[in-house]
């Protein structure tokens, strides 16, 4: 049996890190503009509240 062992880099592990930021933020950064977009749509409250579960839902 073989096993290799592979290690991930320094770049590797920050670009993930900067991936999964990136991903998280993009995820939750609409919920903090509800309100301006509430404001775009102001009779369309259900759609608009629809926006964060299905980022959520991906």
């Amino acid at each position: 049996m073989r096993t290799d062992n592979h290690e991930l880099s320094s770049a590797s592990i920050l670009m993930l890190a900067i991936i999964c930021c990136i991903v998280v933020a993009s995820i939750y950064f609409n919920q903090s503009v509800l309100n301006l977009i509430t404001g775009s749509f102001p009779n369309e409250w259900g759609a608009v509240s629809l926006i964060p579960m299905t980022t959520q839902l991906g």
